[in-house]
C-alpha cells in the first residue's frame, strides 16, 4: 500500500520526526500503517536521545552515553550536539547569521492605561 504523503523507504528527515526518539514512542509510528523503515541505528539513537532527556529532567544537565555531558550554550563559542548514526559535539554552522542571539529583546511598550479590545 502507498500513501500520498510519503514513501517510508525514502521519506528522510522531516519536521518533528525526532520527537518519537526523544519520547521512546518510535514504534507507535508504524502502529496503524508503515511510516518508517527502522534500522538498527534508529534504536541506538532513540536510547541516546531519550537517555539525555531523562538526565536533563533529573539533573538539569543533558548527558548521553556516547557524548557525555552536553555543552552549555556560550554565544562566544557556540556548539551543538549532532545526533545521528555518528554523534558528536561540533561548531554551530552559520551561527553568525542568526540574529536571534545577537541582543536581548527590547523592553515592552509601556501600558497606556486603556483596556484592550
Amino acid at each position: 500500500m502507498t500513501f500520498s504523503d510519503h514513501d517510508p523507504a525514502t521519506v528522510g528527515a522531516y519536521h518533528t520526526g525526532d520527537v518519537p526518539c526523544w519520547l521512546r514512542t518510535r514504534a507507535a509510528l508504524n502502529m496503524f500503517r508503515q511510516t518508517r523503515i527502522w534500522e538498527p541505528a534508529d534504536l541506538g539513537l532513540e536510547q541516546e536521545m531519550s537517555g539525555a532527556l531523562l538526565a536533563f529532567a533529573r539533573s538539569g544537565k543533558p548527558v548521553s552515553a556516547k557524548i557525555g555531558p552536553w555543552p552549555r550554550f556560550d554565544p562566544a563559542n557556540p556548539k551543538l550536539v549532532w545526533l545521528g548514526e555518528e554523534q558528536r559535539v561540533t561548531d554551530w554552522p552559520h551561527f553568525a547569521d542568526l540574529g536571534l542571539f545577537d541582543a536581548a529583546p527590547s523592553a515592552p511598550a509601556p501600558a497606556t492605561g486603556k483596556p484592550r479590545d
